[in-house]
């Protein structure tokens, strides 16, 4: 199977499993019943040093830090001379943000209000921005910046997306089924993004 084949398949199969979170979570589905029990035993069970150590985790999604990311690494690669990379990565990084919100809008999800804590945000909670948005930050740095042990960099940076998901569950701001859904949409934007850079490549003399 060639790359641009692979790519495609994991295009279709993250957004199919988008469409299948997000019907879940609307029809209150398995996955949507387990959410509140999830919850609850990690606020019930999580010790105060690893809350401690998620709440800085979590930060690195924020969205200071991933437009941060994104104009240091935009900036490396055009004094690379390498201006379609640099703007696949502010398309890439545009595209995830307008698509998260636009989808927060239109699901108005409540965030999670578990025993006596507050939402920990105003906004809507499906899908997860600080999710979907470092999967699309960390993956693409990774394969566009790296020039040596490419893929355990960017295995690198698969897990420290995947990381900062689950902090997401952690420190009360998401419920699961946000996370799988803002994995699901950042992998599929990663997916177009590179099969873009594919076909653009192909077309170079």
């Amino acid at each position: 199977m060639t790359t641009r084949a692979k790519l495609a398949a994991l295009l279709t199969a993250t957004t199919a499993g988008f469409a299948a979170i997000a019907l879940d979570v609307t029809q209150h589905g398995i996955l949507e019943r387990h959410d509140a029990r999830i919850g609850l035993w990690l606020a019930m069970n999580t010790p105060h040093a690893l809350e401690r150590i998620a709440n800085v985790i979590t930060m690195l999604g924020g969205a200071w830090s991933l437009v941060s990311l994104t104009a240091l690494g935009t900036a490396l690669l055009l004094g690379r001379g390498n201006r379609i990379d640099a703007a696949l990565l502010v398309g890439g990084v545009a595209l995830t943000s307008l698509a998260t919100n636009g989808l927060k809008i239109a699901f108005g999800r409540p965030r999670p209000s578990i025993g006596d804590l507050a939402p920990a945000s105003y906004t809507a909670s499906f899908p997860s921005g600080h999710t979907s948005g470092s999967v699309v930050v960390f993956v693409l740095l990774a394969v566009f910046l790296a020039t040596i042990h490419r893929r355990a960099i960017v295995a690198g940076a698969i897990g420290l997306a995947a990381l900062i998901g689950v902090t997401r569950v952690v420190v009360e701001a998401h419920w699961t089924t946000d996370v799988l859904a803002g994995y699901c949409l950042g992998v599929a934007v990663v997916a177009s993004v590179l099969l873009g850079r594919d076909a653009l490549l192909a077309r170079r003399p």
